[in-house]
């Protein structure tokens, strides 16, 4: 578990700022959405008081596969045969780092997904791809404390606990109902997931007690938890293995999540 703590200096107090996590992007796959992705990278890149947090799962990685879910790896030549110089990993590598670029100083960290795990131990993930971006390394869960200052004094702070997942589930209410069991072991304002590729957002309420009022009681604090969604299309026939069986067949939407902050009141809230 990595921890960091992210300073976001503020212009103005009535600034609200969103973040929008971008993951499982599965470039190289031939189901990938890459004109998608893009107009999200623009949006990020050119708009006004956006981060972003790298949700892992980037890149296909369809050269090398776990055999029946094992560590065992092996070279798949019919994924690379298809997908062309998509399908080299050198070639992935290289797509990522160069479509980053305009999102670096929006970029509050980057996580490594399971298929960069294919191929990269977290060490080459750092060397290959955080530190020649200059950005921040989150491994495969972090804590982020997110703190927004005004002239130098303190405004807010928002604690994201951030994972690219392994909840080994492909439904998205599964993953939900692990993600919310989490606040009982973690305490979070934002819970971030991706892996399972929906694109959903959930408010909960969890109990704490608030000692700072002159006699102690029983209090409510809100908590949101967010499945990252994906940019690979679902059911795209003959050519995608990540069609979703769960909800019936009906297409997956491509896309991702926003999560805003509004410091100056401590509200936060999220949206597909």
């Amino acid at each position: 578990m990595e921890a960091l703590t992210f300073i976001v200096k503020m212009n103005s107090l009535d600034e609200s700022w969103q973040v929008v996590p971008l993951g499982d992007i599965h470039y190289g796959a031939l189901g990938c959405d890459e004109e998608k992705f893009l107009s999200v990278v623009k949006r990020i890149s050119e708009g006004k008081n956006f981060l972003t947090i790298g949700m892992g799962d980037y890149v296909e990685n369809n050269g090398i596969t776990g055999r029946n879910g094992s560590m065992n790896k092996h070279f798949d030549l019919d994924a690379i045969a298809k997908s062309g110089k998509k399908g080299l990993i050198s070639e992935q590598r290289r797509w990522i780092k160069q479509i980053w670029q305009p999102l670096i100083p929006k970029t509050i960290g980057m996580l490594i997904g399971n298929h960069e795990d294919r191929s990269m131990s977290h060490d080459e993930f750092k060397e290959m791809i955080t530190e020649p971006l200059g950005v921040n390394y989150l491994g495969d869960s972090a804590y982020i404390n997110l703190v927004f200052t005004y002239r130098g004094k303190f405004v807010n702070n928002y604690t994201i606990l951030a994972q690219h997942s392994r909840f080994d589930t492909h439904t998205h209410g599964t993953s939900i109902n692990k993600a919310s069991s989490a606040l009982q072991s973690w305490d979070f304002d934002v819970h971030l997931f991706g892996h399972t590729h929906f694109a959903l957002v959930d408010k909960l309420h969890r109990n704490y007690l608030d000692t700072i009022a002159e006699t102690p009681r029983i209090a409510f604090r809100k908590a949101i938890i967010a499945n990252t969604g994906a940019f690979l299309r679902a059911n795209v026939e003959g050519v995608d293995s990540y069609t979703d069986k769960t909800i019936g067949n009906v297409n997956r939407d491509v896309g991702t999540i926003t999560i805003t902050f509004e410091p100056k009141t401590g509200e936060f809230y999220g949206h597909v």
